[in-house]
């Protein structure tokens, strides 16, 4: 005969078994009212109630230790099949982390750590020796988020700088090309004043003086323009690299703080399993 349990009683809720009782109950005291009950066996149903009602408190007490000690068991077993199953996917991610060439980064690592961390806080390690080697790991990682914290700020400031800069450029090159454009209508002035007498000598030589003055002026002009578009452009550069290089910053820092998470979760774990909370 086979006395392993149903296939079905893997499968319900701990509450499953709680209603199916509840509405079997129901249903015979339903069947009971319906029924024809003569007086004989009214007497019997309340001597069967007195008598269970007469139990002893020891009797309802040891009940009650017995349901704890299969709670327990229960427990037990579940922590047991946890286990194993933490055990499984923590060998199979590290055995990825193995296979994986170059240096490692926090995101190839987390996998490994967070199943560790799950595992602990239900199987107790064989000692508190290694407690130190996280707590050298979580110094570490503090100091890691300090130095990314400082070059952050250094990110910062360089692209504040370089805004400054940048608005410096801008006004710059707003008057060279308010200059450039008054060059432009002065000349046409200058021609307009030349063209009504083309005929003396004194008079065109005047002008090709002050055309080639106006036009050299407005040729450094447009090289301060050309200077300043290009410095403009630079400073754009530096100012996007040093975002980039402030953005990565920020996801390291938010990798360090999980790990650090983690990282005190283990070292709670080792707190609870070792009496020092």
């Amino acid at each position: 005969m086979n006395d392993s349990p149903p296939e079905d009683q893997f499968d319900n809720p701990p509450g499953f078994f709680y209603v199916a009782l509840t509405e079997a109950i129901a249903d015979n005291d339903e069947d009971m009212m319906d029924a024809d009950l003569t007086d004989e066996d009214l007497m019997a149903l309340e001597e069967a109630t007195l008598q269970d009602d007469s139990s002893s408190p020891t009797e309802i007490l040891d009940h009650d230790a017995d349901d704890i000690a299969r709670e327990r068991e229960h427990l037990a077993i579940y922590a047991n099949i946890r286990a194993a199953m933490l055990e499984g996917q923590l060998a199979r991610a590290r055995a990825e982390v193995n296979r994986l060439e170059g240096p490692l980064t926090l995101d190839d690592v987390m996998p490994v750590l967070e199943l560790y961390c799950q595992l602990i806080q239900i199987v107790c390690p064989q000692d508190d020796f290694d407690r130190e080697k996280w707590v050298r790991y979580r110094e570490q990682c503090l100091g890691l988020q300090r130095r990314f914290y400082d070059k952050k700020e250094v990110y910062c400031l360089i692209q504040a700088k370089c805004e400054k800069m940048r608005e410096r450029c801008g006004n710059l090159n707003d008057k060279c090309v308010a200059i450039c454009e008054y060059y432009d209508k002065f000349q046409e002035r200058i021609n307009g004043l030349f063209e009504e007498d083309k005929e003396e000598d004194e008079d065109e030589e005047l002008y090709d003086m002050m055309r080639g003055k106006m036009g050299a002026n407005e040729q450094r002009m447009e090289g301060l323009l050309e200077e300043g578009t290009n410095l403009m452009q630079t400073i754009e550069a530096y100012m996007l690299l040093a975002y980039n290089l402030e953005r990565k910053l920020l996801y390291k820092i938010y990798q360090l703080r999980r790990f650090e998470g983690v990282l005190d979760d283990i070292l709670r774990s080792y707190d609870y399993w070792f009496g020092e909370l």
